[in-house]
C-alpha cells in the first residue's frame, strides 16, 4: 500500500514538472517569451539571445551557452548556472543573488553593479572579469582567485577573503571594512582609498601594494609583508602588528 502511494506521489510530481517547466536542448525551439521562472534549460544554447529584464529566477541552466547573450537587468536570483558559458557577457545590474555559478566560464564578463550576495563562485574562471561596484558583502569567498580582477568600488565589507588571490587586482575605493584577509595575496594590488577599517590582514602578502590614502583604522596587520608597500596618507590609528622597520607615511 505504501509503495503504491509513493508511486502515485512521484507520478504527480512528474506531471507538475512537465507542465510548468520548459525542457529543451535546442535553442531553435525556444522563444524569449518561453523563458520563465524555474525553467529547466539544461545544456540549452541561448547564445546571442536578448534576455533583457527577463525573470529567470530559480531557472536551471546547467551547462547552458549564454555567450554573446544580452542579459541587462535579467533576474537570475537563485538560478543554477553550474558550468554555464558566460564568457564576455554583460551582466550589468543583473540580479544574481543566491545563484550557483560553480565551474562557470566568466572570462571577460562584466558584472558592473550586480547584486552577488549568496553567489557561489567556486572553481570559476574569473580572468579579466569586471566586478566594479558589485555587492559581495559578508560573502564566503575563501580561496577564490581574483588575480588581476577589477573590484573597484565593490562592497566586500565583512566578507571572508582568507587565502584569496588578489595579486594585481584593482581595489580602488573598495569597501573591505571588517573583512577577513588573513593569508591573502595582495601583491602589487591597488588599494588606493580602500576602506580596510577593522579588517584582518594577518600574514597577508602586501608586498608593493598601493595603500595610499587607505583607511586602516583598527586593522590587524600582524605578520603581514609590507615591503615596498605605499602607505602614504593612509589612516593608521589603532593599527595592530605593523612590522618593525616598515616605512611609515
Amino acid at each position: 500500500m505504501e509503495s503504491t502511494k509513493i508511486i502515485a506521489f512521484i507520478a504527480i510530481i512528474i506531471s507538475i514538472i512537465s507542465t510548468t517547466l520548459v525542457v529543451t536542448k535546442d535553442s531553435s525551439s525556444i522563444h524569449c517569451t518561453d523563458l520563465i521562472p524555474n525553467a529547466l534549460l539544461i545544456d540549452c544554447n541561448l547564445s546571442g539571445k536578448n534576455l533583457t529584464a527577463k525573470d529567470l529566477h530559480g531557472a536551471i541552466l546547467i551547462g547552458a551557452d549564454l555567450s554573446n547573450t544580452i542579459l541587462h537587468n535579467t533576474n537570475f536570483s537563485d538560478a543554477n548556472l553550474i558550468g554555464a558559458n558566460l564568457r564576455g557577457v554583460d551582466l550589468s545590474k543583473t540580479m544574481l543573488n543566491g545563484a550557483n555559478l560553480r565551474g562557470a566560464n566568466l572570462y571577460g564578463a562584466n558584472f558592473n553593479g550586480a547584486d552577488l550576495r549568496g553567489i557561489d563562485l567556486s572553481n570559476v574562471n574569473l580572468a579579466q572579469v569586471n566586478f566594479k561596484g558589485v555587492n559581495l558583502s559578508n560573502e564566503d569567498l575563501e580561496n577564490i582567485d581574483f588575480h588581476f580582477t577589477n573590484l573597484e568600488e565593490a562592497n566586500l565589507s565583512g566578507a571572508n577573503l582568507k587565502e584569496v588571490n588578489l595579486h594585481g587586482a584593482d581595489l580602488f575605493h573598495t569597501n573591505l571594512s571588517g573583512a577577513s584577509l588573513g593569508g591573502a595575496d595582495l601583491y602589487d594590488t591597488n588599494l588606493y582609498r580602500a576602506n580596510l577599517s577593522g579588517a584582518v590582514l594577518s600574514n597577508a602578502n602586501l608586498y608593493g601594494a598601493i595603500l595610499n590614502s587607505a583607511n586602516l583604522h583598527n586593522a590587524d596587520l600582524t605578520g603581514a609583508d609590507l615591503r615596498y608597500a605605499d602607505l602614504s596618507n593612509a589612516t593608521l590609528t589603532g593599527v595592530k602588528g605593523i612590522p618593525v622597520g616598515t616605512k611609515m607615511p
